[in-house]
């Protein structure tokens, strides 16, 4: 409105100076025709060009939604490309990544081992196992994601005998190789075991399906170094079925954490050693060890925290918004087991 008003009063100046002036002048007409093109050039044309600026405002505008409209349909497309391919991914998985139940998957646990692991009978670790691991094998679906699955374990299940079962190690790498088939899952398993003659027999006969590692969990310089010779790369799932000696399990977890990669997770299997004692099994080798467990299930025969107790802090930690490992926002206490997770990113 103050532009129409500015330009009414210059046209309005210009037309008085015109007449003033056409009293001067011999011809009145063409200071006639002077003053109207003063009045269109100052008012007609201005108008005119602002109608037009409008006009392309508002093509420019539909144009825009035009765009809005086209970037939204590319857009939901490829989000429905991406649904469809990541379901074709997932029916390629094993039955058991689709099951609703543990059911299936303690089948397959069982069959893989070929019996000759305890996990998913003395123990029902089971319902613990195909809770974490269903999403980690689904997550290899996602966009951008690799199909490597990284595990470690520590115990072959070696014992005076030969083996824990029917006298014969290996049952649980057995297990996990058969529940992450090739080309679904490529899968790095490895094996870290304190009887060197048990490990050393079993993994010549079985190069195909783990690679095997000697060392004690109880020592830092030997994790470090099953580290480095396992690729140095952390770890999707890190599992400690060793010792169940107390101390060493709470020593392991404190070295291997940081070895889990993000959204894996840590697996302490047998934590009912903070309320049981028995000797510990550490296979050919015969030892009078004791895991040190004591009623109570807060502290060891020796006075020193049990492994129940460590993580019962952690998630103390967890409930003041504190981290009790870096990383890790998540511990769940299972059946005989505890799970660590690391942050899902």
């Amino acid at each position: 409105m103050l532009k129409i008003d500015t330009q009414a009063k210059q046209s309005f100046l210009c037309w008085r100076s015109c007449s003033r002036r056409r009293q001067q002048f011999l011809s009145g007409f063409f200071m006639g025709i002077l003053c109207a093109l003063c009045i269109l050039v100052l008012v007609v044309l201005p108008q005119n060009q602002h109608h037009t600026t409008q006009q392309q405002e508002q093509e420019q505008q539909e144009a825009n939604r035009s765009n809005d409209h086209n970037d939204l349909s590319l857009s939901t497309s490829a989000q429905q490309n991406y649904k469809i391919s990541q379901q074709q991914c997932e029916e390629k998985l094993p039955p058991w990544t689709r099951e609703r139940t543990p059911t299936l998957f303690a089948e397959q646990m069982m069959l893989g081992s070929t019996g000759l692991t305890d996990k998913t009978t003395n123990h029902n670790f089971q319902h613990m196992y195909h809770r974490y691991l269903v999403p980690l094998a689904k997550r290899t679906c996602e966009d951008g994601q690799s199909n490597v699955i990284r595990i470690l374990e520590i115990g072959l299940g070696c014992d005076a005998s030969g083996g824990m079962i029917r006298g014969a190690p290996g049952g649980s790498a057995l297990a996990w190789r058969h529940l992450f088939p090739s080309p679904a899952f490529k899968l790095e398993l490895h094996m870290m075991e304190f009887d060197e003659t048990c490990a050393m027999k079993w993994a010549d006969s079985h190069n195909d399906v783990a690679h095997v590692h000697v060392g004690d969990a109880s020592n830092r310089e030997d994790l470090e170094r099953v580290m480095q010779e396992s690729g140095g790369v952390p770890f999707d799932m890190i599992i400690d079925d060793g010792s169940h000696i107390n101390s060493h399990q709470i020593f392991t977890l404190e070295v291997l954490i940081e070895h889990v990669a993000q959204g894996g997770i840590y697996v302490v299997e047998d934590i009912h050693a903070a309320c049981l004692d028995w000797t510990v099994n550490t296979g050919t080798v015969v030892t009078d060890m004791k895991v040190g467990g004591t009623r109570g299930c807060m502290v060891t025969t020796d006075g020193q925290p049990t492994i129940l107790s460590v993580l019962l802090e952690g998630q103390k930690k967890l409930a003041l918004r504190r981290e009790p490992y870096p990383g890790v926002n998540h511990i769940d206490i299972c059946l005989e087991a505890a799970v660590l997770q690391k942050t899902i990113i």
